[in-house]
């Protein structure tokens, strides 16, 4: 059974280490995140920043030594495994996440 993690959480602390997480997991593994779009939709997405699982020519390492860093802590940037896109949401704006056997 997969535990799924929350955005309620109560302090700075907590959303840090939750961000950590989130963030080992997605370069690890396919993750279902669900978040609330800018438009107040919620969405559901399956996705990665595993760079095996981005084919080329989209992966970052393809051609270059270079791996995109994002700038903005709270802005995720991942590989949408199922439009085969790259697609962002914020943290702050995320509901749950869990693992994303698809």
């Amino acid at each position: 059974m997969t535990e799924v993690k929350t955005k309620n959480l109560e302090n700075q602390t907590e959303m840090l280490l939750e961000a950590a997480k989130l963030k080992a997991a997605l370069q690890e593994k396919p993750i279902r995140v669900l978040f609330e779009k800018a438009d107040g939709i919620l969405r559901e997405m399956f996705c990665t920043t595993n760079i095996e699982l981005v084919p080329w020519p989209d992966n970052p390492t393809e051609g270059s030594s270079d791996i995109l860093k994002e700038k903005d802590p709270n802005l995720f940037v991942v590989w949408d495994l199922e439009k085969e896109a790259w697609r962002s949401f914020r943290f702050e704006r995320l509901k749950e996440w869990t693992n994303g056997d698809i």
